[in-house]
């Protein structure tokens, strides 16, 4: 058998039916097979379908469980039950463009040291990205590039990365049981970022393939089940916090070369992350100043409010440093008004714009 889906179900009907028929119409499993595993849902409309879905061979394997389990323990009961040499995981709230699960099969049949393969993951609601993989930086770990228009070229290049999410994933089989799969010390969170992490410290390379695409409904499984993402992030920290790599500035490195040369800048401080002037030395950019604004720990900041005229009239270069892009987006008239093309936006998940661009953003954004 070439490759085993493993998928846990513990979401409505609607968004169960969306999930299963694409999945099924869009693959071919002449050499594969999918194992279902209900965890804990009670939603008899649910189990209904899919136990008709069973009795129809379209499903090869249907595993139940009265009381849930969670991601690590659910799945990884899931793959004993899997004779495929390539495990696929994906979230019952990911919906899969036709072949994705072969192209990363294709992948990791042609590259005997990648260990584990990630899709292009996008938010269906705007087209923007959810996913290309994990970055990191002290005690912070975001996904790259997120956020981005779907088919920006940064996220049309395959790339390395040293972790990936498992939310629609290929894995080695025997790399997966090597490392005794799942650590089920978590519950619902960091579990595949750990796993995959892992097969980077073994020597394998985890790639980010953008011709393999789902659409992640983020939120479509997680509103409807229990997760501890503090005590999940406390203990990832606690055993990870000097073996990662601190990547954050290689991924701004490349998109910054020619927009810094001969450059120096005022920089404003968005971000409530703490890091960021360590991030900046990394990138030698030069800083004639700086500044904090009070309402940094806000998602939506409005520059008018945290910033004097000066700063709009300012006749040099300004860099703003935010946690995301989209922290900055009610500011359309301010960025307008600045016009100012060498003043530049970054933030934490490795996105590198121009103001002048940011203003087209937040235009597709407000539409």
């Amino acid at each position: 058998m070439k490759f085993s889906v493993i998928v846990l179900i513990e979401n409505n009907f609607e968004l169960v039916s969306n999930f299963f028929e694409t999945l099924v119409a869009g693959t071919d499993f002449s050499q594969g097979e999918l194992i279902i595993a209900i965890d804990g849902c009670r939603d008899s409309s649910v189990i209904s379908f899919l136990q008709k879905k069973e009795q129809e061979k379209l499903l090869t394997k249907l595993l139940m469980w009265p009381e849930r389990k969670g991601y690590s323990i659910a799945n990884n009961r899931a793959v004993e039950s899997a004779i495929g040499e390539y495990l696929i995981f994906i979230n019952s709230d990911v919906i899969i463009q036709a072949g994705a699960i072969i192209k990363m099969i294709n992948y990791l049949d042609d590259n005997a040291d990648v260990g584990a393969v990630q899709a292009r993951l996008i938010y269906p609601q705007n087209n923007k990205i959810q996913s290309t993989g994990h970055l990191f930086e002290k005690f912070h770990n975001a996904h790259v590039y997120q956020n981005l228009s779907a088919d920006d070229s940064r996220v049309m290049q395959i790339g390395i990365r040293q972790a990936l999410t498992t939310a629609l994933c290929a894995v080695r089989s025997t790399l997966f049981k090597r490392l005794g799969g799942f650590d089920e010390a978590y519950y619902n969170a960091y579990e595949g970022m750990e796993l995959t992490l892992k097969i980077t410290q073994l020597g394998q390379k985890c790639i980010y393939l953008p011709t393999a695409i789902g659409y992640h409904i983020t939120g479509g499984t997680r509103n409807k089940i229990d997760y501890d993402d503090a005590y999940a992030g406390h203990l990832f920290w606690s055993r990870w916090h000097d073996l990662v790599k601190y990547d954050l500035s290689e991924y701004l490195r490349t998109q910054l070369y020619d927009l810094i040369k001969n450059n120096s800048f005022f920089v404003i401080y968005c971000s409530s992350l703490p890091w960021w002037e360590n991030v900046l030395k990394q990138l030698n950019i030069s800083i004639n100043g700086q500044i904090v604004v009070t309402n940094r720990f806000s998602r939506q900041i409005n520059l008018y409010e945290v910033l004097p005229y000066e700063a709009l009239r300012y006749g040099g270069d300004l860099l703003f440093v935010c946690n995301n892009i989209y922290d900055l987006v009610q500011n359309y008239n301010w960025c307008k008004t600045r016009r100012n093309d060498r003043d530049l936006v970054v933030d934490s998940h490795g996105n590198v714009f121009t103001l002048s661009q940011l203003t087209g953003v937040i235009t597709d954004e407000t539409q």
